[in-house]
């Protein structure tokens, strides 16, 4: 379906009292989001075509969640972390909703630039490690409302989605069965398991480099979860193991407890939440379809048959 994207974003820029201000579309991938002048970042709440949101937004109330990241945000800036803060509208809410019913919100602009792979050296890896330590010991005590749940609830959710690729013909049998053992390895890792708030979207994109050391940012798939989920993200950043060792000794460095055993799990869950994501729309594409079987190789057949995914990675 398609939508007006410029005239969405002149709506937002009104309710946010920003009209004036220049703006520039910045990318699209579940959220719109724009640099507005020098000083604002506005976020339209609605997915790019292609990005299958369902199994992690079935039964959310989409502005409450938007809502709780922004407390969240709220929350760790009073804790003393580089955060980026929430803008209200004209009306003080810091949800505003669109005529067409999308969520809109603004944060402060983070100066700095985005974290890429081919930049981590292990003085780097130890900072990251120790940051995403800090980030959990100063959400354990936020009381948020509405918030996503990376649990076993999720995996069999997952599970079910693929089962309706594969009827629509994006799967085959014999790949159908591995990620069907996957979710269930995970889900059954997951019960039961030690939960915290949580990023849960460690990406290059949501990672930035700035004066004061990197920073997280993009909380909008933030929820409660294993705290290994957002190790994982940091160890998926790269293949090296001594990288890989500095971010694992960077977090514990920074008050963190590794599980391997459930780090191994969460690494599988990212990677599963990322195939769902697109694979509805990629999966004649050739680079995807190499990526699928290397998942597979690497991550969801060892997982299911249980046996470790990280290996030396962790000879800390």
């Amino acid at each position: 379906m398609t939508w007006n994207r410029e005239g969405l974003i002149l709506q937002a820029l009104e309710r946010y009292g920003l009209e004036r201000q220049p703006w520039k579309i910045l990318r699209h991938n579940e959220n719109l989001t724009v640099r507005v002048g020098e000083d604002y970042l506005l976020r339209i709440h609605r997915p790019a075509a292609g990005i299958h949101m369902e199994p992690l937004l079935t039964g959310s109330d989409l502005p409450a969640l938007r809502r709780t990241e922004l407390a969240l945000l709220r929350h760790l800036d009073k804790k003393g972390l580089t955060v980026q803060r929430p803008l209200t509208d004209r009306t003080g809410q810091d949800v505003t909703l669109l005529p067409d019913g999308t969520a809109a919100t603004v944060l402060t602009w983070l100066p700095g630039e985005y974290l890429k792979p081919g930049q981590l050296t292990e003085a780097l890896c130890l900072r990251l490690g120790a940051l995403i330590a800090e980030l959990h010991r100063a959400a354990a005590d936020f009381q948020g409302g509405a918030v996503l749940r990376y649990g076993p609830e999720l995996c069999h959710r997952l599970r079910a989605d693929f089962s309706r690729m594969y009827r629509a013909g994006c799967l085959d049998r014999r790949r159908l069965s591995q990620l069907e053992a996957a979710c269930e390895a995970v889900a059954e890792g997951l019960t039961g398991g030690e939960g915290t708030t949580i990023h849960a979207d460690l990406s290059p994109g949501n990672l930035v480099l700035t004066e004061r050391g990197p920073v997280a940012i993009d909380f909008s798939l933030s929820g409660w979860g294993h705290p290994m989920l957002d190790l994982a993200g940091l160890m998926g950043l790269t293949t090296k193991a001594e990288l890989r060792q500095a971010l694992a000794a960077g977090f514990i460095a920074g008050g963190g407890r590794i599980d391997r055993s459930m780090l191994d799990r969460c690494c599988c869950l990212r990677a599963l939440i990322n195939l769902a994501l697109y694979l509805e729309s990629r999966w004649r594409e050739p680079a995807f379809a190499e990526w699928l079987e290397e998942s597979c190789c690497s991550i969801f057949r060892p997982l299911a048959a249980g046996r470790e995914i990280f290996r030396e990675d962790l000879s800390i």
